[in-house]
């Protein structure tokens, strides 16, 4: 088992994460994870782990999923205690009431969220926004 470990723990990259916040990536929550080092990636090159999953867990998803051997820790998402209502043709309620579409836009060094509410009004926001958002 600690074979095993090793490898998936060796197979995740925290390159990224370190440059952004000055530490490495641990614990459990919700993680994105990429095969670039570098470099904006596309949303093929990105996944984003399930709800409270420990890192090497959710790593070992993302290297099957994106089909690597490394793969590189983006953001740790904090912890959603319980899934947002989906209703209004798709779209997700936030924990203000309203009902919003929600797109995922890779910019330069993170991931942002555009979010349209049920009017046709939107904003971009961050990660950890989003997950407060919707919390």
């Amino acid at each position: 088992m600690q074979k095993f470990t090793t490898f998936i723990s060796e197979g995740i990259k925290h390159d990224r994460y370190e440059r952004a916040h000055g530490k490495k990536a641990k614990g459990s929550g919700m993680w994105m994870f990429t095969t670039k080092r570098t470099g904006e990636p596309t949303e093929d090159e990105v996944f984003m782990s399930g709800p409270n999953m420990n890192l090497a867990a959710a790593g070992k998803e993302a290297m099957k999923a994106l089909k690597s051997k490394e793969v590189y820790v983006m953001e740790s998402v904090e912890q959603i205690e319980e899934a947002p209502k989906i209703g209004r043709k798709g779209m997700v309620q936030g924990k203000d009431g309203d009902f919003y579409k929600v797109e995922m836009i890779p910019s330069n060094r993170s991931i942002e969220f555009k979010i349209t509410n049920e009017f046709g009004d939107f904003e971009t926001i961050s990660v950890g926004q989003l997950a407060k958002k919707f919390r």
